[in-house]
Order: C-alpha cells, then structure tokens, then sequence
C-alpha cells in the first residue's frame, strides 16, 4: 500500500543504516510513552542510569517521569508530537529532533493558577543512544509560548515584528507553522558535507551578520517558521540591504 504525503516520516526510508532506523524507533517510543502516561513503557526505552540536562539541571530516568508529571499535572491532554517536517535525525550515536508540545491549563504551573488557556510550543531534543536504549538527552523548552499563553508575562513577539516590519502575529505569540510535509530525498542525495556547509553559511551569514550577499543562498520559497524573518530570499535580501544602508548612512 502506497504511503500518503501526510503520513511519510523519517521511518519511511530516510535513514542510511538500520541502527540510524532503529535510534529513530526509539526516539518516537519514548515520546509515544509519554504521550500515554506509560512509566513502564518509559523505563524500556531508558537506561537505568539515563541523565536529563537542562536549564534546571539533571534529572535521572525517574526525575524525569516526575517532570512529565508535573507537567501533566498543570497541563491536561498533554502530548509530544514529533515535528515531522523536519522528522528525526541521527549522527552516530545521537539523534536530534523537534516535538510540538500541547495541553490546556488546569493545574498551577509556576505559581499561575489555571486559565483554561491551550498552550503550544515547541522542544528541542538531543539523546545519546547506547545498547539499544536512550542514555542521555538534552532539552530545550520553549516556555516563553507558555508561560505568554496563560498570562505569566507580557507578550513582547509583536514588538519584535513591528522591529521586523513583517505581520504581527495574533496574541502576541509567534505562529508555529509545520511547513512542507515530510518527504523521501529526490534526485542526487545530498551528502552531509553538502547539508552542514549550507547551514554553516546560513547562519554565519544571514543570521549572525546580516551580510545581505549571503541572502543568495537562500531558495526563494523559503519559509522562517518562527516568524522572526521574512520568508523568501527577496524580502531578507532586501531588508538586510536596508539595514546595511541605514547603518551606513548613521
């Protein structure tokens, strides 16, 4: 049976080995036991001697299962879907991906009574894979979307928009936009060498310095799923242009 558009994934062909295969399995079996509320499914997938890091510190495989708890204490209908236009990516013994996380207020979070506001944002993963279990993992929380959607502080994206000069966003809160589906490679496949370089120029030129030229790079139909750039290489070429004009002038 032919796979549809919606629901192809980085399971469906992507991967170049079947350890880079199964490191994705265990990624999405982990997340799919929280998502049920599952601790047993959850220490299958972790080792026992499995370390969280982030902002907050370290947590062990049951500090951990505690977090998620207390998370689903202060947010009902909590659930972690994996960001499937990017899908899951590995590199040897680690593997990276991005979940969408949603839920309602019910419960107090940071000292905030409950709203009944939904929330939605975004987490960055990065776990280390050992003996077919997940060992370690790095997490980035976007609780700025958060901690906006149930009134803990101001909402400042529109100001940042207004900076831009791009549409503001409803509510204060940049939109989260899934972008294209998922898709398997076409044509000649890129090598990693080819895919770093290009993230590497992105980065040390568009984003980091602004040098207008390095816009070129940039295909004409991207998309900036955070709403912090214009989409399209037209519109960044032509700002950053402004920017260096303005900086020259002053």
């Amino acid at each position: 049976m032919a796979i549809s558009t919606a629901t192809v994934t980085s399971l469906d062909g992507f991967h170049a080995t079947p350890t880079a295969q199964r490191a994705d399995e265990l990624a999405r079996a982990l997340f799919d036991a929280i998502n049920a509320d599952d601790p047993a499914r959850t220490d299958a997938v972790l080792a026992r001697s499995f370390l969280s890091y982030d902002v907050h510190g370290t947590r062990s495989r049951t500090g951990l299962k505690r977090y998620h708890s207390d998370l689903r204490r202060s947010f009902s209908g909590l659930r972690f879907e994996v960001h499937e236009n990017i899908g899951v990516l590995v590199e040897g013994d680690l593997v990276a991906l991005r979940t969408i996380l949603t839920g309602t207020h019910t419960g107090d979070y940071a000292g905030i009574a409950p709203t009944g506001s939904s929330v939605q944002t975004s987490a960055s993963h990065i776990f280390r894979v050992r003996d077919d279990q997940l060992v370690e993992h790095w997490q980035v929380v976007d609780t700025y979307r958060i901690l906006v959607a149930v009134g803990g502080i101001p909402r400042a994206a529109n100001v940042f928009q207004q900076i831009l000069g791009v549409e503001e966003s409803p509510g204060g809160l940049f939109q989260e936009r899934l972008g294209t589906e998922f898709g398997r490679p076409a044509g000649r496949r890129v090598t990693r060498e080819e895919s770093r370089a290009v993230v590497r120029r992105l980065y040390d030129g568009v984003i980091s310095t602004g040098r207008a030229e390095d816009a070129d790079m940039v295909a004409e139909d991207y998309v900036q799923n955070s709403g912090w750039t214009p989409d399209g290489r037209s519109p960044a070429r032509s700002r950053e242009l402004s920017s260096a004009a303005s900086t020259t002038a002053s």
